[in-house]
């Protein structure tokens, strides 16, 4: 399962997201927000986090205009690896590496065909459970 959210200025880039997700057959959830109304990012990552809690497997995509504070507030919960991805490679190293479970845009600036890429390449890639990494991502939470 695959959960979305963003601010207002993350909405149109999740859509598109969304839409992608359907394409795919990626089974997935909206949370929001659905306009671009302002709304405080934090409340929307507090969606994600409620449902992830109750699905461990579960994985995450957060959208604000820079990601940065999704980022931050992801962070906060001892569940939630996560991390902003501008690139494929850093998408990638960040799940194969550090086992991120939420992937966050900045919907400012990146474009969606990016993004549907990041994602994708992101979904398939798998944590390599090496000792050090294993060792590392459990010292986080």
């Amino acid at each position: 399962m695959l959960y979305l959210a963003s601010d207002h200025r993350g909405v149109v880039l999740k859509r598109k997201l969304a839409t992608f997700c359907a394409r795919e057959g990626i089974v997935f959830e909206d949370l929001g927000t659905h306009t671009p109304k302002p709304v405080d990012y934090p409340d929307y990552v507090k969606k994600v986090v409620a449902r992830m809690r109750k699905h461990p497997r579960a994985q995450g995509v957060l959208i604000c205009g820079s990601g940065i504070g999704m980022v931050i507030a992801a962070n906060r919960y001892p569940c939630i690896r996560a991390s902003v991805a501008h690139t494929v490679a850093e998408a990638v190293r960040g799940k194969r590496e550090d086992n991120t479970n939420v992937l966050v845009f900045a919907g400012d600036t990146i474009h969606a065909h990016k993004a549907q890429t990041i994602l994708a390449a992101w979904r398939a890639t798998l944590f390599e459970s090496v000792s050090r990494r294993t060792r590392r991502t459990h010292k986080m939470g």
